[in-house]
C-alpha cells in the first residue's frame, strides 16, 4: 500500500511563508510549519517546492509514495531536468536549479518508487493548502539552506550540499 501526500505552500502579503503536508487525519507525518528560506525569494512555489522535499525527507521509505501537488515546478521536473541536463546545469536562477537538484537527489535515493501527480482539488488537497497557510503565521518555523557545508541527503555528493533544519527542537506537526 502507498503513502498518499498532500503537499502544498502558501506565501502571505508580508512575504511570510508557510508549508503543508496532510495524510491522512491524526497521521503523525501530517505538517504545517513556516517557513524561513534563508537566501531565497520567499514564494508560493518555493514554500510548494520545500513542502515535497520535506516530504520525501520524513516520511519512511517502506512503501512506495504518491505525492499529490499543485506545484508546476515540481510537477514538471523532469522537463526541467532533461532542459538543464543539455545546458550542463548552467542556469539563469541558481535556487531553482538548487531545489531541482534536493528533489532529484532525493528521488533518486528511495528504494521505493515516488510518483507526483496534479492536484485536481481533493479533500486532502484541501487540508494541505490550510496547513500551509497556518504554518505562515505560526512563531515555530524551519530554516531552509542550501551550500551550508552539511551532508546531502543520499550523503554522497560532494559537489552539493543541502539543510532542512529547524530553529527549535521539533516542528510543529499539527494533525
Amino acid at each position: 500500500m502507498e503513502f498518499i501526500v498532500f503537499c502544498d505552500g502558501s506565501v502571505l502579503s508580508n512575504n511570510q511563508t508557510g508549508i503543508g503536508i496532510y495524510i491522512t487525519k491524526g497521521n503523525p507525518y501530517n505538517t504545517q510549519a513556516r517557513l524561513m528560506a534563508e537566501g531565497f525569494r520567499q514564494s508560493s512555489e518555493v514554500a510548494k517546492f520545500v513542502a515535497v522535499i520535506y516530504a520525501l525527507q520524513i516520511i519512511p521509505d517502506d512503501r512506495p509514495i504518491r505525492i499529490i501537488t499543485d506545484s508546476n515546478y515540481v510537477l514538471h521536473l523532469n522537463s526541467w531536468c532533461y532542459i538543464w541536463t543539455r545546458r550542463q546545469w548552467q542556469v539563469a536562477d541558481q535556487h531553482n536549479l538548487e531545489f531541482h537538484r534536493v528533489l532529484t537527489n532525493l528521488l533518486r535515493s528511495r528504494r521505493h518508487p515516488v510518483t507526483i501527480e496534479q492536484s485536481t482539488g481533493e479533500v486532502g488537497s484541501e487540508k494541505a493548502t490550510k496547513k500551509a497557510t497556518k504554518g505562515s503565521i505560526q512563531k515555530v518555523h524551519m530554516i531552509m539552506g542550501l551550500g551550508d557545508g552539511l551532508a546531502t541527503p543520499n550523503g554522497n555528493d560532494s559537489n552539493y550540499t543541502h539543510t532542512l533544519r529547524t530553529t527549535t527542537p521539533t516542528l510543529d506537526h499539527v494533525n
